[in-house]
């Protein structure tokens, strides 16, 4: 298994998502912000391609993300 992952340079930009985020009332009245999204990859024909997915309005909405594998073997 490999790690996907990303450094700040790589971050896609999130603002697609920002229609997808919901205001939640928690413990104490304190406000705060949910985002649910889903990290899918498809096999292509070539190599794996990933992409973050969610659903906005009813609607199922996506955007590409980077795969970079990390071939660091932790014993």
């Amino acid at each position: 298994m490999h790690n996907i992952t990303t450094s700040d340079e790589e971050m896609p930009n999130l603002d697609a998502l920002s229609g997808a985020v919901k205001e939640k009332l928690g413990t104490g009245n304190v406000v705060f912000s949910r985002l649910d999204f889903d990290v899918r990859v498809r096999f292509g024909e070539t190599e794996p391609e990933a992409y973050l997915e969610w659903s906005e309005k009813g609607e199922a909405r996506e955007i590409p993300a980077t795969i970079r594998l990390d071939y660091n073997i932790l014993l």
